[in-house]
Formats: C-alpha cells, structure tokens, sequence
C-alpha cells in the first residue's frame, strides 16, 4: 500500500536479534513487570510533536497530555483493560484523538510482564478495514490494495502491532537478559512515514546505571536510517512532493531526507517497575525537522 499521507506514526520495535561484543559478565539483569501484582497501574501520557527549519528554529510546536490507565480483569489477572483518559483517576476518556485510540484495549500478560496477545483484536481490524474503504473511495487506495491490506490485517500479532505499538513496547524489554556497560546490537521495525510499511532500521541498545544509585538503571536504544533506508526515504520524499504539488509551482531541491528512532527507559530494579520510557522519532528532510516525542511516567499503581 503507498498511503502518500506525511505523518508520524508510533514506533514499535522488533527484537530481530540482540548479541554482544565481549563477554557477557555473570551480573546479568532480566527485566521483569511486577504490573501482575497491581489490579491499577496509571501512567501519564505526554505527546509533543514539532517542526524545526535547516537552521533549527522552531516553526511548529504542539502538546498535550493524558493519562494510560491498566485495570485489572476481575476473572483473570493476566488481562487488563486498557484506555486513555484526560484525568488520572480514569472518569473522563480521552476523545480528541483517532479512532484507535478511542477504543479500550483488552490485553493479556505473561508471568514476566510481556504483553502477548490484544484480545479484541477484531473490533480494531474492523476499524482498519474501514479506514482503508475511506481510502479507495478517496482514490489514495486501488481495489487490489485494498484486498491485499484486508487479508493482511486479518491477524492477531499484526492488528496488535498497529493498534497498540507505544504499549507494547513499554513492555517489550520484559523477559530479556541484558547486562551493565555491554552494547547489543538490534533491528528496530519503524513505520516508513510515507507508505506505513515497517522499515527495518539497525541499532543499538546499552544499559547503565546512573551514578549514585542503587536500583535504578537506564537502557538506551537508538535507530538510525542507513544508505539503502534513506535512498528509499528519498525516492518516496519525492513521489510525495511530486503527488502533492498540485499548483505546479517550483519545488525546492531534494537533498537528504533521513528517519530516527530513540527510546530510553527508567527502570528500578528492586521494585522491579519501569518509572519513565520515553519514545522519539524524527524525520528530516533536507535538515528540516519533524520529530514525534512520547514521555510515559509512572504516576500511580494499586
């Protein structure tokens, strides 16, 4: 599908594969969720996207901020209801938003914390699918892509990709073995903002512990476009600005258009809790910049 609409959209990532360089010591860390033992769990949610110019003068800014609420199942306490709020106390839902994130989540929990299955994944395939009937009356899809797109969403693991990505990534460090000071390399699945089709970007991800603490330690990853990403991040740069310069004026050159993704993570080892993530992802088209930031912090738990 070439969906030629300019916009970010989450990142999730992809554990391909994860090894060292050296030898990893016998303090290992394996990242667990006690979330099984709260019936609540409240994060706070803020999104701030922006716009800078070559020389990074902000040209554009937005913010808002919600609140994630995880609420335990009363009949399983692996399941937690999911949505977004205006308010922390969870009376008021958040409705200036898309329709996805309109929706409540119904997600399952392993024993380690790990999300492993969205339970009424139909309910948000049904949502793509129409989306995608908008599209074709719209002329943005053909008929082919559109069965092509409806077969593809026909599917648990990739509908909870595309609904919850933030959220599953927040927890997608649970069950992993990692140790202080080793860098391990990995690919990271970035939505291409251009076609929405995953772009597989090679990165890095290191712990550390901060100076003077104890329990705390921080992991940081970062994604990067490489020469082969950036040539197609270039080419669909400009079909886009092709597509859209519909006046027929004179287009500024393309020079170099490139996409990032970082994340950090705050995590406290004795409590075994994630205190803060924080996901960015930027896009620069001819050192212009458009950057999507999301900060998740712990604020409250039951």
């Amino acid at each position: 599908m070439k969906s030629m609409k300019l916009f970010f959209v989450s990142c999730a990532a992809i554990l391909i594969s994860t090894f060292s360089f050296g030898q990893i010591p016998a303090n290992k860390l394996i990242v667990t969720s006690d979330i099984l033992s709260h019936k609540k769990v409240v994060f706070q949610r803020i999104v701030q996207q922006y716009i800078t110019n070559e020389n990074q003068y902000l040209l554009e800014a937005k913010s808002d901020t919600t609140y994630l609420i995880f609420k335990r199942d009363s009949a399983d306490k692996f399941m937690y209801h999911v949505a977004y709020f205006t308010d922390p106390l969870g009376k008021n839902r958040f409705t200036n938003t898309n329709a996805i994130e309109k929706k409540s989540l119904k997600i399952k929990f392993n024993k380690k914390g790990k999300i492993t299955q969205l339970l009424n994944w139909k309910e948000f395939r049904d949502e793509f699918v129409s989306g995608f009937s908008v599209n074709v009356k719209a002329n943005q899809m053909t008929g082919e892509e559109f069965d092509f797109n409806k077969n593809r969403v026909n599917n648990e693991a990739v509908i909870r990709r595309m609904a919850m990505e933030d959220i599953g990534y927040m927890f997608s460090l649970n069950g992993d073995t990692f140790a202080e000071d080793i860098e391990y390399l990995r690919v990271k699945a970035v939505r291409d903002p251009f076609s929405s089709e995953d772009m597989q970007l090679l990165g890095n991800l290191k712990m550390n512990k901060p100076a003077g603490t104890q329990n705390t330690v921080v992991f940081n990853a970062v994604n990067k476009a490489g020469p082969k990403e950036k040539q197609v991040l270039m080419e669909e740069c400009r079909e886009y600005l092709e597509k859209n310069n519909t006046d027929k004026t004179a287009q500024t050159e393309l020079k170099g258009v490139s996409l990032n993704s970082e994340q950090e993570y705050t995590y406290n080892m004795a409590q075994k809790r994630m205190l803060k993530i924080t996901f960015s992802d930027v896009l620069v088209i001819n050192f212009q910049s458009r950057g999507n930031i999301r900060y998740f912090t712990l604020i409250d738990f039951e």
